[in-house]
């Protein structure tokens, strides 16, 4: 059999680092490593959860073991429970294999699907995700409060695309982690409501995004006023991989004319 001692870790909210990784031909048994005529691949591993708040439970099936060539092997023993947030956890996964398999040539799938996978390489150097990607944008217009269509200055400060929640805020119906044909893309505004007795606020529903001209409600706008006085706040939305004209509509429709700030995304999905 065969031994590989990479440095791993991986990128995102659930870092994964493989401690020790090697094929063994005892099989764990009650959590422990006990003689058996079938060949395991043993992986210990330590997962770090920093994901914005979150606790998370890690079950048998978010990993699968994928060789060179062939399908993903599933885990027959091992596996870790519930980690709490900006806490770590060790454990081991283990893997039927033949006498002949490559650890060095296999990958540790983690992840769930419909959600984009993990690919964590056993040896060699951990590929560079594309995510978070900061989108080169900006802009003001003005649009109606939800309140009382009073006048808003929406200022555009940023935006970012990623594949996990960049807010620290559960959850979409997606959930934390994109599926693999979908982004969460997150702006950065800024609103100036009027210099008046009573100000007025933004939300939900006055915050829209046409993707490809197909109108979405973001999944999170925080209520928020303004009496002169500038209040940042973010709007998260869904939307899928392939996107590429979108316009940020700012404003009550229903209490006027909303602001548009169109933008064209880069590709996404690379």
């Amino acid at each position: 059999m065969n031994q590989v001692k990479p440095t791993i870790t991986m990128s995102g909210p659930t870092r994964l680092a493989c401690r020790r990784c090697q094929a063994i031909s005892p099989a764990p048994r009650n959590d422990h490593p006990t003689a058996s005529d079938v060949a395991h691949a043993f992986l210990e591993l330590t997962v770090a959860n920093a994901s914005l708040g979150i606790d998370i439970r890690l079950s048998d099936d978010v990993f699968g073991l994928v060789p060179a060539e062939g399908d993903a092997l599933e885990v027959v023993r091992g596996g870790f429970g519930a980690i709490k947030a900006d806490s770590a956890a060790d454990g081991f996964l283990a893997f039927e294999v033949s006498e002949t398999f490559d650890l060095a040539a296999a990958t540790l799938r983690i992840g769930r699907r419909p959600d984009t996978p993990a690919l964590l390489p056993l040896s060699g150097s951990v590929p560079s995700s594309p995510y978070p990607i900061d989108l080169d944008v900006g802009g003001g217009v003005t649009g109606p409060g939800q309140l009382w269509g009073e006048p808003v200055l929406f200022e555009l400060l940023g935006a970012v695309a990623s594949k996990d929640l960049a807010i620290e805020r559960c959850c979409p119906e997606t959930g934390p982690r994109a599926d693999e044909d979908e982004v969460f893309l997150t702006f950065s505004l800024r609103i100036t409501g009027p210099d008046n007795r009573y100000g007025d606020q933004v939300g939900g529903r006055a915050v829209r995004l046409l993707v490809d001209g197909v109108p979405r409600e973001a999944w999170y706008v925080p209520l928020e006023g303004s009496k002169g006085t500038a209040v940042d706040l973010p709007a998260a939305f869904v939307i899928p991989v392939t996107a590429r004209e979108v316009v940020l509509q700012l404003g009550d429709s229903t209490a006027g004319d909303p602001g548009r700030i169109p933008k064209t995304l880069p590709d996404l999905a690379s």
